[in-house]
């Protein structure tokens, strides 16, 4: 069922939408000044967005309780991987949580 999916989606439209989520989340983290360990041009990342934070597994635990799942890298701090399924309204407010917690 999965491959059906992505076949009725397309594979390049699943790509242009992670491109389009990863840069609404960059753009949300420099107008914050988050610490932001992706690389800024759209041809050198993937579709992930690394942004620093202190204790960054205290912090996948807590945004967990809040329902929003990412996971952690050493030395890169948060991993955060939106998908084609997600919407604007669900990464506005991940960032709105992860806002919460770090910028106290």
């Amino acid at each position: 069922p999965g491959l059906d999916i992505i076949e009725s989606v397309g594979l390049s439209q699943i790509g242009a939408e992670s491109q389009r989520r990863t840069q609404r989340m960059i753009d949300i983290a420099l107008n914050r000044r988050w610490t932001i360990n992706t690389p800024l041009e759209l041809n050198k990342r993937g579709g992930s967005v690394m942004i620093g934070v202190n204790d960054a597994p205290a912090v996948v635990e807590q945004l967990a309780e809040r329902h929003v799942f990412v996971d952690s890298r050493p030395g890169a701090g948060l991993r955060i991987s939106p998908h084609f399924f997600n919407t604007d309204e669900e990464i506005d407010e991940a960032m709105n949580v992860l806002a919460s917690l770090i910028d106290k």
